[in-house]
């Protein structure tokens, strides 16, 4: 039992682990773009456009896990409990179910957010700005 548990942590950090330190952003080089923009696309593009959103303000520091604005987030940075938190509102704001999931080891842990379409056939795992996205298709 003790290590199918160690074979799925494994996995899972494989699957949304993110560096400690995120590298400097160029503010020149970014395309800043607004949210609206994602509306009124197909799924996996959305969430993809709600990344490159995200994206310019992303910092990974690592905070007291309390919730916090989101501009609190988008100026000062955040961890995986941060912007998980704030992926959930921006999908729920674009009518999108999104729920936050956490999972805690001995020394450490780690939240990531689900997204799912509309229709619920389509659904993005995120952990900071890696996305994985699976659609359910007949």
């Amino acid at each position: 039992m003790s290590n199918k548990l160690l074979i799925w942590g494994i996995i899972i950090i494989l699957l949304v682990w993110q560096p400690w330190v995120s590298p400097p952003v160029n503010q020149e080089e970014v395309r800043i773009i607004e949210l609206s923009q994602c509306e009124n696309l197909y799924f996996f593009e959305q969430v993809e456009c709600m990344r490159d959103y995200i994206e310019p303000y992303y910092n990974y520091t690592i905070r007291d896990d309390t919730p916090k604005s989101f501009s609190n987030v988008m100026v000062n940075g955040g961890d995986c409990y941060d912007w998980s938190h704030l992926w959930k509102g921006i999908a729920n704001d674009m009518g999108l179910k999104a729920e936050v999931t956490y999972i805690y080891g001995e020394d450490f842990g780690h939240a990531y957010v689900t997204i799912w379409n509309k229709e619920l056939t389509g659904y993005c795992i995120t952990s900071g700005l890696i996305l994985k996205c699976i659609g359910l298709g007949s």
